[in-house]
């Protein structure tokens, strides 16, 4: 049977080159958290997940009411304040410097206490470095008088933050030389994690620097922020109630001991403000952190005091100079403030994967789906579909909805979704052997039947396009042709180099006329010529000796040997097989 590329439907034969003695013619997936403009990690990290819509975790009272039965309904607590620029006063909070790490030069930094789990990188430390526990207007001096003396430093050309633990000063040291206990450095550009089992400056084995509540985020518009801030935050609890566990994106444990999970957290857990909590009332600037409560949540980083919010006192600009601060009145009154809040008014949320549809529920291998359901964003590009037994990758379209292909298969079979890793065996993990929020349960709605596929259909499939008729006309290789009329040529839809086309043409003494063309091994072709285009089709009559040769990849050569010199001549080149 013979192919005609011309016509709209699905036709009796291929026409992909008319060619004359002068003309040859051929057919032709969110918003995140940024620091001064930049995006603090890619917008699919865990960070950056919007957890409003997020289940409430079935051991979510029982939790709360643990940790309440052991500090009482406590008030929510700002774990920073507003610098006032005092020299008398510390910083209330833990400070960022902000450097540029193209014109600053990278110095050593001795790590004396965490060498084997730290980044061993030295640091563009400015000369000038703000450390957790200094004052607001200078250094106070040895690293025992400062607290946790965490010092972050943030690269902003290079978008890296380097974060220490306990840190001192060159002027502190004996060596003349920085020191720290830990030392992490995040790649804010990538979806960066610590090595499983591995500490940072945070026990959970978190960055700092995107869980600050900063107020060039929190502040109002109209108060020179930007009135809206979309991550997650950090918070601490006391070491009582946290299980020696860490779920991700926590990857270290520090709670010996604690072994309880029907109502102890995990480092890396996440909280949430209730929906039903009402902020209407709230001053300005605790109202963008309370809705940032309710949006994004809390991650558990350390221990510490019961939901202790970590902030920083003042947010500075490119130049590394004091920008903004917060307003005590607003934050910290128990009113109208973030204080006013109580442990009661929070719950644990449950951000494992959940299917509520496949669609389309019945259809062939090769098919584009669309998977709906919950929880599906903040995997770090790390999700993927199982169909049955076979996996395939995920495209994240929203928290609720994924696209895939179909693998082959057959019958009907279970759709699964699978955030996060699954060689990552751990004891300490608390979705073992899956590191992520793990793997989506079986329902009845979360079936997909296979149908079989007509030859056409069962082709695309075999170079991975949908077989749903999406593609049946899309050129996916941008040759020229059509995925039909690619497979009636039998090229590979997939690579724009195959692609049945004339490739040359020579006019030779006599009147002879040599034709070139790229063929296949598994097609037949025919040679057509003819004096008058606007005759038809009918006009092109076979050229002697010309018709069924067969393919010699990659090119097949003919020559028409008594076209007359004087008469202007077109050919129609077919396939078929």
């Amino acid at each position: 049977m013979c192919y005609n590329l011309n016509m709209s439907s699905r036709p009796g034969w291929v026409h992909v080159g008319v060619l004359s003695s002068w003309l040859l013619a051929t057919l032709i997936p969110t918003a995140r958290g940024t620091l001064l403009g930049t995006n603090l990690f890619p917008a699919n990290n865990p960070w950056n997940q919007n957890i409003s819509r997020a289940p409430v975790a079935t051991n979510s009272t029982a939790i709360m009411t643990n940790i309440i039965a052991k500090y009482g309904n406590g008030r929510f607590h700002p774990d920073f304040g507003q610098d006032y620029r005092l020299a008398s006063n510390p910083l209330y909070g833990i400070p960022y410097n902000v450097i540029h790490g193209n014109s600053t030069a990278k110095i050593q930094v001795v790590i004396d206490a965490y060498s084997d789990e730290s980044d061993l990188q030295n640091a563009p430390i400015p000369a000038n470095a703000v450390i957790e526990g200094d004052t607001q207007n200078g250094p106070t001096v040895g690293v025992d008088n400062r607290g946790d003396s965490h010092l972050l430093v943030w690269d902003e050309d290079n978008n890296v933050a380097y974060e220490f633990g306990r840190a001192s000063r060159p002027s502190e040291n004996s060596d003349g030389k920085w020191h720290a206990d830990q030392e992490s450095v995040w790649d804010m550009k990538t979806n960066s994690f610590r090595p499983l089992g591995w500490t940072s400056v945070d026990a959970a084995g978190l960055p700092i620097l995107p869980g600050l509540a900063r107020p060039d985020e929190a502040l109002p518009t109209s108060q020179g922020g930007q009135g809206v801030i979309l991550h997650a935050l950090r918070f601490t609890l006391p070491n009582a109630v946290i299980l020696n566990e860490y779920l991700y994106p926590g990857s270290h444990i520090a709670n010996p001991g604690n072994t309880n999970r029907a109502i102890q957290p995990p480092m890396g857990a996440r909280f949430r403000l209730k929906a039903s909590v009402d902020i209407s009332t709230l001053n300005p600037q605790s109202k963008v952190v309370a809705q940032a409560l309710k949006d994004y949540g809390l991650i558990v980083a350390d221990n510490g005091s019961a939901f202790y919010l970590t902030g920083a006192s003042y947010s500075v600009g490119a130049t590394n100079q004091f920008a903004l601060t917060w307003n005590d009145n607003d934050i910290q009154d128990t009113v109208h403030g973030l204080k006013s809040l109580l442990f009661t008014n929070f719950e644990v949320v449950d951000l494992s994967r959940t299917v509520t549809n496949v669609s389309p529920a019945q259809a062939a291998a090769g098919a584009s789906m669309t998977i709906s359901g919950r929880n599906y964003s903040g995997a770090a590009g790390r999700l993927s579909v199982w169909f049955g037994t076979h996996q395939v990758p995920a495209t994240l379209n929203d928290d609720a909805h994924l696209s895939a292909i179909a693998p082959s298969g057959s019958g009907t079979v279970d759709v699964l979704v699978l955030s996060g890793l699954t060689n990552a065996k751990s004891s300490a993990n608390y979705t073992s052997p899956i590191w992520g929020y793990g793997l989506s349960v079986t329902s009845s709605v979360a079936r997909f039947t296979y149908q079989s596929l007509d030859p056409f259909h069962t082709w695309l499939a075999s170079y991975g396009l949908p077989s749903d008729g999406s593609a049946d006309y899309l050129d996916s290789d941008g040759d020229g042709l059509n995925n039909w009329q690619e497979y009636l040529a039998g090229t590979n839809p997939t690579n724009a180099s195959s692609v049945f086309k004339i490739t040359a043409e020579q006019a030779l003494p006599g009147g002879q006329y040599v034709l070139r063309w790229l063929s296949v091994s598994n097609r037949l072709y025919d040679v057509m010529r003819g004096t008058n285009l606007a005759a038809g089709t009918g006009a092109f009559l076979p050229v002697p000796g010309a018709t069924n040769l067969a393919g010699t990849p990659p090119q097949n050569t003919c020559t028409d040997s008594v076209s007359p010199a004087s008469t202007r001549v077109f050919y129609r080149l077919t396939a078929h097989q």
